[in-house]
């Protein structure tokens, strides 16, 4: 709770806030307390759910989410748990894939993302006294069409997908002026 409400309020709040009208939410652990809090609150938003009978990882969850929808087209994945006050329309005119970044003072609780000229290099692990730098916002423009192949196993968007597009030289990066 914050404010006396759940994180989960303030985040949709926001985000219709900043023009978003569609919430796909990927559930698994205690969905049935998520899907009531649901139908307790008015957002003003077309919210719908997709249960995992089991966990998929950050990036298998995505897989599912497309699969089930039968999603044809770009769209905007945000972490459950991050803040930031603006930023969708900033990440919306990037190409796909793109990672929202934001810079903070000091890294060693994130790892660290080193770009250049839009394009994400690589990311580096967690450091002890890591200084300032750039981070992973938590933010996401992605390609469903990047997900149709996807083999039903689990995987981790931030370990396994983000790190190969980076490597690739797929990953854009957008510095992202927001509240984190």
């Amino acid at each position: 709770p914050v404010s006396g409400k759940p994180f989960l309020y303030w985040l949709f709040s926001n985000l219709k806030r900043q023009g978003i009208e569609k919430v796909i939410l990927s559930l698994h652990h205690q969905a049935e307390l998520f899907e009531k809090f649901l139908q307790s609150e008015s957002f003003n938003l077309e919210i719908q759910t997709v249960v995992e009978q089991q966990p998929f990882g950050t990036g298998g969850a995505v897989a599912f989410a497309i699969q089930q929808i039968n999603l044809q087209r770009p769209f905007l994945v945000i972490n459950g748990d991050t803040w930031l006050s603006r930023s969708v329309a900033e990440l919306q005119t990037q190409s796909t894939p793109a990672i929202g970044l934001v810079h903070v003072e000091d890294t060693s609780r994130y790892g660290r993302i080193d770009w250049q000229d839009q394009r994400v290099r690589r990311f580096l692990e967690k450091e002890p006294n890591a200084g300032p730098g750039w981070i992973n916002a938590g933010l996401y423009l992605l390609q469903a069409s990047d997900f149709h192949n996807w083999d039903g196993q689990p995987f981790s968007l931030e370990r396994d997908l983000l790190p190969r597009w980076a490597q690739q030289g797929r990953l854009q990066a957008c510095p992202l002026d927001t509240e984190f």
